[in-house]
């Protein structure tokens, strides 16, 4: 029936992804501890030359390995505020002396707030998990609650720290409005931003892609892109990767 065709598709799809990164030795360090590079996202950020990299929500590292591979001499600030993520994405650190793991959440405020840990954890969100992320993605709900330190992005990275080409992934299950406004003073730094939004209420008080996306153009960085759209089972979006480029300075 259709859910043996799906289940087999998803099957072949991550057969086919684990045979490219063993071909990969760049990524093979991270299969090694049981992470995956996420190199479905390599041919969005051809033509990039980035010096740094600040990935927020960094999970197991899968982004982070990523670029890690692709950059090289580039510097990588992975924030993850889950221990039990954290503690893979130190384990990936520790063969990447250009990765700093810092076991935080970006927020506008610095302190303290309670996480909405999901049964899979990469589904765990500062925000209240929606009915409706479930329904579209099984086993998301909640499974229990926890405090994580938060902090905005200034409070750890130095104001020189920047400087050159800079990408800023984000990746934070609906808080992302409060993920930017936690970055707002080094935002000018940024020459390009890889962000997931939703255009469907996942988490509960979260902005919409229209608020992210004109958030990011009024600090200077133009929507470039559209991918890995997500959609649900009438045919409407539910979420997407978007790519945005500071005109005249994200490429060489």
């Amino acid at each position: 029936g259709p859910i043996l065709r799906v289940s087999v598709a998803l099957l072949l799809q991550k057969l086919l992804k684990g045979c490219r990164l063993l071909s990969d030795r760049r990524f093979r360090p991270g299969l090694l501890r049981g992470v995956a590079a996420t190199i479905e996202h390599k041919p969005v950020f051809n033509g990039y030359r980035f010096v740094n990299i600040v990935d927020i929500r960094a999970n197991c590292g899968q982004f982070t390995l990523l670029m890690a591979g692709l950059y090289p001499s580039a510097r990588i600030y992975a924030f993850e505020p889950l221990a039990p993520a954290f503690g893979k994405l130190r384990q990936v650190a520790a063969k990447l002396p250009q990765v700093r793991a810092v076991q935080a959440a970006i927020a506008p405020q610095a302190g303290r707030m309670p996480i909405n840990v999901a049964k899979r954890q990469d589904s765990s969100s500062l925000l209240p998990i929606s009915p409706l992320q479930e329904q579209m993605f099984p086993n998301t709900g909640l499974d229990h609650r926890e405090t994580v330190e938060v902090g905005p992005l200034d409070r750890y990275l130095p104001g020189d720290t920047l400087i050159g080409p800079s990408l800023l992934k984000i990746d934070v299950q609906g808080f992302e409005l409060q993920a930017l406004q936690g970055c707002a003073t080094r935002l000018p730094a940024f020459t390009a931003a890889f962000v997931e939004a939703s255009f469907m209420v996942l988490y509960e008080r979260q902005a919409l892609a229209d608020a992210v996306i004109d958030y990011l153009h009024a600090a200077g960085l133009r929507l470039r892109g559209i991918f890995n759209v997500t959609y649900a089972p009438d045919g409407r979006p539910v979420q997407a990767d978007f790519l945005f480029e500071r005109p005249g300075s994200a490429r060489p």
